[in-house]
């Protein structure tokens, strides 16, 4: 679903954040959203905490770290990019092309819990638009 330039709507309650997928920060294939880090303060996001993303068709849970080193090689991951902003990524891919994204595109980030540290034992799940694993 492409949306026109609105603000972005957080409800704390629900730890939810909806945005949109500004640009893409090439030439590596990363999200750079205009969700920003006030923004995930408001649902209570911190650094190891876990993400439910779902940008257009695609439902998935990331962790939210600080660097592409606190996950495997080519898993997705959220982070603060240099503008301060949310941004989604693959470690060492593109994952705007890997998920079929479009600028434009609606994300909606929750907040689902902590994470245990230590990223590369957690597996990114897809889930159904439903919800359901």
């Amino acid at each position: 679903m492409l949306l026109d330039p609105l603000e972005v709507r957080v409800d704390p309650d629900r730890r939810v954040i909806v945005g949109v997928y500004e640009r893409t920060d090439e030439p590596y294939g990363n999200v750079w959203t205009d969700i920003t880090g006030r923004h995930l303060e408001q649902i209570g996001l911190v650094v190891g905490d876990r993400l439910r993303v779902t940008v257009g068709p695609v439902v998935r849970t990331v962790p939210f770290v600080t660097t592409f080193g606190d996950v495997g090689q080519g898993r997705p991951l959220a982070y603060l990019n240099s503008d301060g902003r949310l941004a989604l990524a693959i470690n060492q891919g593109d994952l705007g092309c890997a998920w079929g994204l479009r600028e434009g595109t609606e994300v909606m980030a929750q907040a689902i819990g902590e994470g245990d540290g230590d990223h590369s034992k957690h597996d990114d799940q897809t889930e159904s638009s439903s919800g359901e694993k």
